[in-house]
Protein backbone atom coordinates (compact mmCIF):
# COMPACT_ATOMS: atom_id res chain seq x y z
CA UNK A 1 0.00 0.00 0.00
CA UNK A 2 1.13 3.32 -1.00
CA UNK A 3 1.59 5.80 1.34
CA UNK A 4 -1.38 8.15 -0.27
CA UNK A 5 -3.77 5.20 0.42
CA UNK A 6 -3.06 5.21 3.97
CA UNK A 7 -3.19 8.88 4.29
CA UNK A 8 -7.22 8.94 2.83
CA UNK A 9 -7.87 6.06 4.99
CA UNK A 10 -6.49 8.05 8.05
CA UNK A 11 -8.80 10.96 7.43
CA UNK A 12 -11.50 8.80 6.79
CA UNK A 13 -11.50 7.43 10.40
CA UNK A 14 -10.50 11.13 11.64
CA UNK A 15 -13.57 12.24 10.10
CA UNK A 16 -15.53 9.36 11.03
CA UNK A 17 -14.27 9.75 15.13
CA UNK A 18 -15.21 13.97 14.35
CA UNK A 19 -18.77 13.35 12.97
CA UNK A 20 -19.57 10.87 16.24
CA UNK A 21 -18.37 13.16 18.58
CA UNK A 22 -20.45 16.01 17.49
CA UNK A 23 -23.07 14.01 17.08
CA UNK A 24 -24.31 13.43 20.59
CA UNK A 25 -25.28 16.86 21.64
CA UNK A 26 -27.43 16.97 18.38
CA UNK A 27 -28.28 13.91 19.62
CA UNK A 28 -28.96 15.44 23.07
CA UNK A 29 -30.86 18.48 22.27
CA UNK A 30 -33.05 16.56 20.15
CA UNK A 31 -34.03 14.33 23.05
CA UNK A 32 -34.09 17.22 25.43
CA UNK A 33 -36.33 19.21 23.01
CA UNK A 34 -38.76 15.80 22.43
CA UNK A 35 -39.06 15.32 26.84
CA UNK A 36 -39.31 18.75 27.12
CA UNK A 37 -42.47 19.06 24.29
CA UNK A 38 -43.82 16.14 25.33
CA UNK A 39 -43.82 17.62 29.06
CA UNK A 40 -45.39 20.64 28.17
CA UNK A 41 -48.01 19.14 25.94
CA UNK A 42 -48.76 16.98 29.23
CA UNK A 43 -49.25 19.87 31.55
CA UNK A 44 -50.27 22.89 29.38
CA UNK A 45 -52.99 20.38 27.46
CA UNK A 46 -56.25 22.99 27.15
CA UNK A 47 -58.84 19.58 28.57
CA UNK A 48 -56.61 17.84 30.67
CA UNK A 49 -53.63 20.14 32.05
CA UNK A 50 -55.37 21.67 34.44
CA UNK A 51 -55.66 18.26 36.71
CA UNK A 52 -52.43 17.42 35.70
CA UNK A 53 -50.66 20.26 36.89
CA UNK A 54 -52.65 19.78 40.32
CA UNK A 55 -51.79 16.22 40.52
CA UNK A 56 -48.19 17.09 39.92
CA UNK A 57 -48.21 19.62 42.91
CA UNK A 58 -49.68 17.66 44.75
CA UNK A 59 -46.76 14.99 44.32
CA UNK A 60 -44.52 17.24 45.05
CA UNK A 61 -45.84 18.55 48.09
CA UNK A 62 -46.22 14.93 49.34
CA UNK A 63 -42.84 14.08 48.74
CA UNK A 64 -41.73 17.16 50.76
CA UNK A 65 -43.83 15.86 53.62
CA UNK A 66 -42.41 12.76 53.59
CA UNK A 67 -38.71 13.96 53.34
CA UNK A 68 -39.79 16.41 56.31
CA UNK A 69 -41.15 13.43 58.25
CA UNK A 70 -37.83 11.32 57.31
CA UNK A 71 -35.86 13.55 58.78
CA UNK A 72 -37.56 15.20 61.94
CA UNK A 73 -39.37 11.91 63.12
CA UNK A 74 -38.16 8.51 61.33
CA UNK A 75 -34.73 8.90 61.58
CA UNK A 76 -34.28 10.62 64.95
CA UNK A 77 -36.45 7.35 66.17
CA UNK A 78 -34.19 5.13 64.36
CA UNK A 79 -31.19 6.52 65.89
CA UNK A 80 -32.58 6.78 69.58
CA UNK A 81 -33.61 2.93 69.01
CA UNK A 82 -30.31 2.07 67.97
CA UNK A 83 -28.97 3.99 70.82
CA UNK A 84 -31.16 2.10 72.96
CA UNK A 85 -30.08 -1.39 71.78
CA UNK A 86 -25.80 -0.48 71.52
CA UNK A 87 -27.00 0.73 75.45
CA UNK A 88 -28.41 -3.07 76.15
CA UNK A 89 -25.70 -5.07 74.19
CA UNK A 90 -23.48 -3.09 75.90
CA UNK A 91 -24.57 -3.32 79.34
CA UNK A 92 -25.06 -7.04 78.11
CA UNK A 93 -21.35 -7.41 77.57
CA UNK A 94 -19.98 -5.76 80.54
CA UNK A 95 -22.03 -7.59 83.02
CA UNK A 96 -20.52 -10.91 81.28
CA UNK A 97 -17.12 -9.69 82.22
CA UNK A 98 -17.71 -8.38 85.11
CA UNK A 99 -19.57 -11.10 86.71
CA UNK A 100 -19.99 -10.02 90.27
CA UNK A 101 -22.90 -10.50 91.93
CA UNK A 102 -25.90 -7.66 92.49
CA UNK A 103 -25.58 -6.55 95.85
CA UNK A 104 -29.48 -7.05 97.45
CA UNK A 105 -30.73 -4.31 98.86
CA UNK A 106 -31.41 -4.17 103.20
CA UNK A 107 -34.85 -3.28 103.12
CA UNK A 108 -36.85 -5.49 105.25
CA UNK A 109 -39.66 -5.04 103.23
CA UNK A 110 -37.63 -6.78 100.03
CA UNK A 111 -36.67 -9.92 102.65
CA UNK A 112 -39.97 -10.42 103.56
CA UNK A 113 -41.22 -10.70 99.98
CA UNK A 114 -37.47 -12.83 99.20
CA UNK A 115 -38.54 -14.85 101.97
CA UNK A 116 -42.27 -15.15 101.01
CA UNK A 117 -41.33 -16.34 97.43
CA UNK A 118 -38.50 -18.74 97.95
CA UNK A 119 -39.94 -20.40 101.03
CA UNK A 120 -43.35 -20.41 100.22
CA UNK A 121 -43.04 -21.60 96.58
CA UNK A 122 -43.52 -25.14 98.12
CA UNK A 123 -47.31 -26.01 97.77
CA UNK A 124 -47.11 -28.53 100.61
CA UNK A 125 -45.90 -25.59 102.77
CA UNK A 126 -49.21 -24.17 104.79
CA UNK A 127 -48.38 -20.49 103.59
CA UNK A 128 -51.98 -18.78 104.49
CA UNK A 129 -51.28 -20.09 107.99
CA UNK A 130 -47.89 -18.17 108.29
CA UNK A 131 -47.35 -14.43 108.89
CA UNK A 132 -43.90 -12.98 107.87
CA UNK A 133 -42.63 -9.79 109.30
CA UNK A 134 -38.84 -8.50 108.98
CA UNK A 135 -37.46 -6.02 111.30
CA UNK A 136 -33.85 -4.88 110.66
CA UNK A 137 -32.93 -8.20 108.70
CA UNK A 138 -34.60 -10.72 111.85
CA UNK A 139 -37.68 -12.51 110.31
CA UNK A 140 -40.64 -13.15 112.65
CA UNK A 141 -42.72 -16.22 111.82
CA UNK A 142 -45.53 -16.27 113.57
CA UNK A 143 -48.73 -18.62 113.04
CA UNK A 144 -50.29 -22.23 114.09
CA UNK A 145 -48.82 -25.28 111.77
CA UNK A 146 -50.50 -28.89 113.31
CA UNK A 147 -47.27 -30.71 112.41
CA UNK A 148 -43.98 -29.65 114.41
CA UNK A 149 -41.70 -31.04 111.85
CA UNK A 150 -43.11 -28.56 109.21
CA UNK A 151 -42.80 -25.82 112.17
CA UNK A 152 -38.52 -26.65 111.74
CA UNK A 153 -38.62 -27.23 108.20
CA UNK A 154 -39.98 -23.79 107.60
CA UNK A 155 -37.66 -22.28 109.97
CA UNK A 156 -34.92 -24.00 108.03
CA UNK A 157 -35.64 -23.04 104.98
CA UNK A 158 -35.74 -19.26 105.97
CA UNK A 159 -32.58 -19.81 107.04
CA UNK A 160 -31.45 -20.00 104.06
CA UNK A 161 -32.55 -17.12 102.33
CA UNK A 162 -30.33 -14.78 101.34
CA UNK A 163 -30.42 -11.59 103.44
CA UNK A 164 -31.68 -12.64 106.24
CA UNK A 165 -29.61 -12.45 109.29
CA UNK A 166 -32.07 -14.33 111.77
CA UNK A 167 -35.25 -16.09 112.43
CA UNK A 168 -37.47 -15.82 115.18
CA UNK A 169 -40.09 -18.72 115.32
CA UNK A 170 -43.04 -18.40 117.47
CA UNK A 171 -45.32 -20.49 115.78
CA UNK A 172 -47.69 -22.13 117.65
CA UNK A 173 -47.17 -20.17 120.60
CA UNK A 174 -49.63 -17.62 120.40
CA UNK A 175 -48.61 -16.47 124.02
CA UNK A 176 -45.26 -15.55 123.39
CA UNK A 177 -43.98 -11.93 122.43
CA UNK A 178 -41.37 -12.54 119.92
CA UNK A 179 -39.29 -9.14 121.09
CA UNK A 180 -39.25 -11.19 123.99
CA UNK A 181 -37.35 -14.10 122.41
CA UNK A 182 -35.05 -11.63 120.46
CA UNK A 183 -33.82 -9.54 123.46
CA UNK A 184 -33.10 -13.09 125.14
CA UNK A 185 -31.06 -13.86 122.49
CA UNK A 186 -29.15 -10.74 122.51
CA UNK A 187 -28.27 -11.66 126.22
CA UNK A 188 -27.22 -14.98 125.27
CA UNK A 189 -24.95 -14.34 122.91
CA UNK A 190 -23.19 -10.91 124.90
CA UNK A 191 -22.95 -13.25 128.04
CA UNK A 192 -21.18 -15.49 125.49
CA UNK A 193 -18.64 -13.19 124.47
CA UNK A 194 -18.04 -11.94 128.01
Amino acid sequence: MTLSVRNARAMRRMRRRTRRQQQPPFRRGILVGMTAGALGMFLLDPREGRRRRALARDKVVHLGHWVEELVEERIPRRATYLAGVVQGVRHRVTSLVRRQPTPLPDDDQFITDRVMSIVFRDPTLPKGDINVNTVDGVVYLRGTVDDPRMVQEIEKRVRQVEGVRDVVNVINRPDVDPSDIRAAKARQIEEGRA
